[in-house]
């Protein structure tokens, strides 16, 4: 059965939420027993487990989830991968009546003060990581007495984890590129310390073993990062370079340096989706968003978000002793920015 939030149960019984909530975490001062035996007996008819002393589900009045950005983003800053990551944890935590709040990116905040301050917060549900973090960082977070979840890095034993199948993703993009005639691939990575960039790298590069193609180190390219203008620079970089034994497959580690990529060809005349093709590791929106569409292979940072939010949620009815990771499925999205290569070409 799907919760009530505590806003639909305080407008069903014509009371505050404020009461709803207070009756919700079993306290009773000050509220007349009829109105408390009431909203708890209509909570319970809607999906709540209630004990003596409140809920023994989720707590109601646990209605915030925390979650920090890795360094150096920020949350002013356009973000082709944590918005919409964010948006599944937000509509994940709205069912069952809890919200997010933003608690800072790694390298601003105070985290001895942000310890303290969640640590003393009745109505703090649990933190989520998005990007990956300083070890000493994170293990401060785990002091809080609440769960904590990652998300695209792992931390086995001190949190839970959701990430995405990079193995999948790549072996689906390969063999799409097999399959429309492709052998000559170039890969363009990044330089950025991230674990997400170097396990993109790592499973293309046995994908690319495992189906019999040729992805020398000449053939892997790397930007500073991955953003828009580094793809860019990049594939003015490449093409200044290769002249025209550029290949007829460039595989990008995310869609924003791919966007980058497309914008460079086209300014040197070259057609996405007839020249040459361009394809993404990642399911991100930029890969949709504008002409060409791009052709991507990953998961769904939506269902990232989700599967946290869902970690805290059950963290929270059943208080496991173990920690839990878990690897989300990659789908492939073939769209117009890669060809069927005739031999001639």
């Amino acid at each position: 059965m799907k919760r009530l939030s505590q806003q639909t149960i305080a407008q069903e019984l014509g009371v505050s939420q404020a009461l709803v909530s207070l009756c919700l975490r079993g306290k009773r001062q000050g509220i007349a027993d009829a109105t408390y035996e009431r909203v708890r007996a209509y909570a319970q008819e809607h999906g709540y487990r209630l004990g003596g002393e409140g809920m023994s589900a989720v707590p109601n009045g646990l209605a915030t989830v925390g979650y920090l950005l890795r360094k150096p983003l920020r949350i002013a800053h356009g973000s082709n991968f944590f918005h919409p990551v964010h948006q599944g944890m937000h509509d994940q935590l709205r069912e069952h009546g809890l919200h997010t709040t933003f608690l800072g990116s790694e390298d601003e905040v105070d985290v001895s003060a942000l310890v303290q301050r969640l640590s003393s917060d009745p109505n703090y549900a649990g933190t989520i990581v998005l990007g990956q973090v300083e070890m000493g960082f994170l293990q401060r977070l785990a002091e809080v007495p609440r769960p904590l979840v990652t998300i695209n890095a792992r931390y086995p034993g001190l949190c839970h984890s959701v990430q995405p199948n990079e193995v999948e993703a790549a072996d689906l993009l390969a063999q799409h590129l097999i399959l429309l005639n492709h052998r000559e691939i170039l890969y363009l990575g990044s330089e950025q310390p991230s674990a997400i960039s170097e396990a993109r790298l790592a499973a293309f590069q046995w994908a690319a073993r495992k189906h019999g193609l040729d992805l020398p180190p000449a053939r892997c390219f790397q930007a500073p990062w991955s953003l828009r203008h580094h793809g860019r620079e990049l594939a003015r970089q490449i093409l200044e370079r290769q002249g025209r034994s550029f290949g007829s497959a460039w595989v990008c580690v995310g869609s924003l340096l791919a966007r980058g990529v497309v914008d460079e060809l086209q300014r040197q005349g070259l057609r996405v989706g007839e020249d040459i093709s361009i394809a993404t590791l990642d399911d991100s929106p930029a890969a949709a968003e504008e002409e060409p569409c791009l052709t991507s292979a990953g998961t769904s940072p939506e269902d990232l978000g989700r599967e946290a939010a869902s970690l805290i949620l059950n963290e929270g009815r059943t208080r496991p002793t173990h920690k839990i990771d878990l690897v989300l499925p990659a789908r492939l999205q073939a769209r117009q920015s890669t060809w069927v290569r005739h031999e001639s070409k």
